[in-house]
């Protein structure tokens, strides 16, 4: 077996033990698991909670594990195990070290070469650091997000124009009924709202994200927005490193 994982090694032992029972129990050959993401400053704490939100609500993990769907799928590269057996079958690290999001990349070709796959919460087992600041952050999602969609402009453009009018516009709406008659229906808007509370708070409960982060949820949906549209344009514009590694060309799909 290999584990690749970025976890806090004061918990590493327990994680280890712990991921590979699960491995032998799913009969899995990749378990990757979403940590508890440490956030210290703000710059942290109004974008990684996004991350967990957007798994748990727009991938559909047990039709991906069902179907054997790699496109459906997310990898964090933060906590991977893998069979060996496995992980040299679909060549390692050596078959995608040009992909900008290699960890996704890897669970791709694990399910694509009819490989077992298991995303799982470990938020109570590890705990990482995603990003230091903002401008860390800012930099990491600005590579990743297009290329999670893989690079499908069309369908990356309306997806992300609907997260922002579905969680923005009624909060919007909402402020402006204190003001001037609007367009949109208030009681709609204040449906959306809690909705939307109701959502985001159950993802960040889930992943053990301070409850009082939910309350500047329309923030951080804005920043993120802002940060897709920056992945868009840096992509079409030439990533062509990260980390002083080549990244391959970027092969836009429409």
């Amino acid at each position: 077996m290999i584990l690749f994982t970025d976890a806090d090694t004061r918990h590493e032992t327990n994680a280890l033990r712990d991921s590979v029972s699960a491995l032998i129990a799913q009969n899995a050959d990749l378990v990757t698991a979403f940590p508890y993401q440490e956030m210290l400053t703000w710059g942290e704490k109004l974008t990684v909670p996004i991350l967990g939100f957007g798994i748990l609500c727009f991938f559909p993990i047990l039709l991906t594990e069902k179907l054997r769907l790699p496109a459906l799928s997310v990898t964090i590269g933060q906590f991977m195990l893998f069979r060996r057996s496995a992980f040299d079958a679909i060549g390692g690290y050596e078959a995608i070290r040009n992909y900008s999001v290699d960890d996704i990349r890897l669970g791709h070709n694990i399910i694509a070469h009819g490989f077992r796959w298991k995303l799982m919460n470990g938020t109570h087992h590890i705990a990482c650091r995603m990003y230091h600041n903002f401008s860390e952050a800012l930099d990491g999602f600005t590579k990743n997000l297009f290329a999670v969609f893989n690079h499908h402009i069309l369908l990356y453009c309306i997806g992300w124009f609907w997260i922002a009018f579905s969680f923005l516009v009624p909060i919007l709406v909402l402020f402006k009924s204190f003001f001037v008659s609007t367009w949109f229906p208030v009681s709609i808007a204040l449906v959306a709202v809690i909705e939307a509370v109701i959502m985001i708070g159950i993802a960040y409960h889930r992943f053990r994200t301070p409850a009082y982060l939910v309350l500047i949820y329309p923030l951080s949906v804005f920043i993120f927005a802002w940060i897709a549209f920056r992945s868009l344009i840096h992509s079409l514009t030439g990533y062509r490193t990260w980390k002083g590694r080549d990244i391959a060309p970027t092969m836009f799909k429409w």
